[in-house]
């Protein structure tokens, strides 16, 4: 098999990318936590299909949410990648993924990444998603980090401790 062929292949519903997102979701959990995850069995159960690394973010929420022993609420969707450091990366298809996110009756928040406040319809025309939100009955947050999206998830406001990064600026 080709390594083109084996990239596109999925394993269990997930492809490459969706598997990477799992593994680095994990990851930053272990991290912010302060947990090795040792004897930590992990399992993830979607409701269709996951293709990419956008609900990266949300599995990270999901595992840290397990580690602290909390119910993961009905009423919140996200999207947004996760990054090694814990920030919250861009992702493609906000704008539909806000409208699909308002036709679940359960759903009331949605975080997106921050500084993605636009997104470009069919038709070539922006749309402030924040507007949008608003319209749908949505309350939607920008978040930097899994530590605002953890606190915007449970409704809280602690401090989240930050992941160091390997590299330091002298």
């Amino acid at each position: 098999m080709s390594p083109k062929a084996a990239m596109e292949n999925f394993f269990f519903g997930f492809s490459v990318a969706a598997l990477a997102a799992v593994l680095a979701a994990a990851l930053v959990a272990a991290l912010q936590n302060e947990s090795a995850l040792q004897g930590v069995q992990i399992s993830l159960d979607f409701k269709g299909g996951v293709d990419g690394p956008s609900a990266g973010a949300v599995m990270c929420l999901g595992i840290l949410s397990a580690l602290d022993g909390r119910e993961f609420p009905d009423d919140f969707a996200m999207t947004g990648t996760i990054l090694p450091d814990g920030t919250i990366g861009l992702v493609g298809g906000v704008l539909g993924k806000l409208k699909a996110a308002a036709k679940d009756p359960k759903i009331k928040r949605v975080a997106i990444p921050a500084f993605q406040r636009f997104a470009r319809e069919d038709s070539g025309g922006w749309v402030d998603l924040f507007a949008l939100g608003k319209e749908l009955g949505l309350e939607l947050r920008p978040v930097e980090s899994i530590g605002d999206a953890y606190n915007f998830l449970h409704r809280e406001n602690v401090a989240c401790p930050v992941i160091p990064t390997a590299l330091s600026v002298v």
